[in-house]
């Protein structure tokens, strides 16, 4: 099940949904063996996403950059990057 169709399926059943939370507790269910998370290359040729993720509350932040944007001799196909650190609000 994708993460896209897991938010579907709360907007449907409660109308509102906090993309922040779905990732919390999908984290939560992997850190304590209910679910495994794959990387879907399908999805991320549909959209074209990097993040910042808070190890302390779990938030989620689109990221405005891409450090694949340089020139290279490679030919590259496609890509992930995610960065993993304590946000601002739980540093201070």
């Amino acid at each position: 099940m994708s993460v896209k169709l897991v938010i579907q399926s709360l907007q449907k059943a409660s109308g509102n949904v906090n993309l922040d939370t779905v990732y919390r507790n999908i984290f939560l269910f992997r850190d304590i063996g209910l679910i495994e998370t794959i990387f879907c290359l399908k999805s991320k040729l549909t959209t074209h996403s990097h993040f910042f993720i808070c190890t302390k509350r779990l938030s989620i932040t689109e990221l405005d950059i891409c450090p694949m944007n340089m020139d290279s001799n490679y030919q590259i196909s496609h890509h992930k990057f995610e960065v993993y650190s304590v946000c601002l609000i739980c540093k201070n």
